[in-house]
């Protein structure tokens, strides 16, 4: 895996979870907390 690759997937991730936290703290509500299941 190239270090270039990296950089990008870790941007990347980095956008998505941060999107992901905003709409979280709306389904937050729906879901009662459960995003996920516990393992």
């Amino acid at each position: 895996m190239k270090a270039s690759l990296s950089r990008t997937n870790e941007a990347s991730l980095s956008a998505v979870i941060s999107m992901l936290e905003r709409e979280r703290q709306g389904l937050t509500v729906a879901y009662g907390g459960g995003f996920l299941p516990a393992r």
